[in-house]
């Protein structure tokens, strides 16, 4: 799955999928790949994706 997504803070990323292979989800910030547990984590089984580093919040918020 491929898209974008620009959401409000403290909001997930939903993946539009539950139980998402594990390893399977791949997160990019302006074509910068991003790390999971560095720059996001996934909750596989609900099929979300949680920013949590805060540079990479700032610049997809465009502040």
């Amino acid at each position: 799955m491929e898209g974008r997504y620009k959401g409000a803070q403290g909001q997930g990323i939903s993946l539009g999928a539950v139980n998402v292979p594990q390893g399977s989800v791949k997160v990019s910030a302006n074509g910068v790949q991003l790390s999971e547990g560095i720059d996001y984590t996934v909750d596989y089984m609900l099929g979300t994706v949680t920013i949590i580093n805060e540079t990479v919040k700032t610049i997809w918020s465009g502040d």
